[in-house]
């Protein structure tokens, strides 16, 4: 058996199970007094789950200011408007929440929210970080990406015809908050999308040649979870064991790629995705064979 040793990336602090999310006031106010909350552009106001998080932390005391354009495949200019519209409000902490773009901007911008260059200087390597960014929250809606246990964004860059990682120690959230009763809302085509990047990020991650035990354990028991109820929350979403399953999975595969690392398929599944305009899951679900 070869001997390895790893530097083991999670979050400062996990909140993970049905009801997670009322833990998100208590923990946004720890971290700041006004808080800038990052998301899609229609599906988590359109299910309630928005006004639900601002109520949360306007309970707790927070000032909220709304930044709700994150596209489905967000581009570097995204993050830039993000830091700008951070600085206008004069947040100090930033929550983001949805599926991975909302997460990968709102983590990128709070690790830049200090910065002088534009995101597309740190994404290309040209610029290195600094400062310290602002605290950040991660809250998942989706079952897939496990964006919100990781220190990576990914983002188009259409001047340089990409899309790409961008790695940074701040921009691995101070908290993840992982509910599944926020993935209930999800569409079939969504949960199966994204639950398919989730699957596939813990085969990768187990075959990783960076896998320790410690990241083995976590990604065979994700890939289990995912292979035993990921068909029921598609089949049905309303189904709160096979949610909590997929979300638990998800959680777990985040936990394990954010160290052990991924392989091939998103390798990938990055320049395929965008050249042919297609979500990064069913991409990843494509390749994986």
């Amino acid at each position: 058996m070869e001997l390895k040793k790893l530097l083991i990336n999670f979050p400062g602090r996990s909140h993970v199970g049905p009801g997670a999310i009322e833990e998100l006031g208590t923990e946004a106010a720890r971290l700041g007094s006004s808080a800038m909350l990052v998301t899609g552009c229609s599906a988590l106001a359109e299910a309630g789950i928005t006004d639900r998080l601002i109520e949360i932390m306007e309970d707790a005391g927070l000032e909220v200011t709304l930044f709700d354009r994150v596209p489905p495949e967000p581009e570097v200019e995204v993050v830039d408007a993000l830091r700008g519209a951070i600085a206008d409000a004069g947040c100090d902490v930033v929550v983001e929440a949805g599926g991975g773009s909302a997460m990968d901007v709102g983590k990128a911008a709070a690790a830049l929210a200090r910065e002088d260059a534009g995101t597309a200087e740190y994404q290309m390597g040209r610029a290195e970080v600094s400062t310290e960014g602002l605290p950040h929250v991660a809250v998942a809606t989706t079952s897939g990406t496990g964006s919100e246990v990781t220190k990576v964004s990914v983002l188009i860059n259409r001047d340089e015809d990409l899309k790409k990682s961008m790695r940074d120690p701040g921009i691995m959230p101070d908290v993840s908050i992982t509910d599944p009763e926020l993935t209930v809302p999800c569409p079939p085509a969504v949960t199966a999308a994204s639950g398919m990047d989730a699957f596939v990020q813990a085969v990768e991650s187990y075959l990783s040649r960076h896998a320790i035990p410690v990241t083995e354990s976590l990604s065979l028991r994700a890939a289990s979870l995912l292979h035993d109820h990921l068909p029921a929350a598609f089949e049905d979403g309303e189904d709160r064991e096979a949610r909590n399953a997929a979300a638990q999975g998800s959680y777990m595969a985040g936990l394990a790629l954010g160290s052990a690392r991924l392989g091939a398929v998103h390798g990938l599944a990055h320049p395929v995705g965008l050249l042919f305009d297609r979500p990064h899951g069913e991409v990843c679900a494509a390749l994986l064979p």
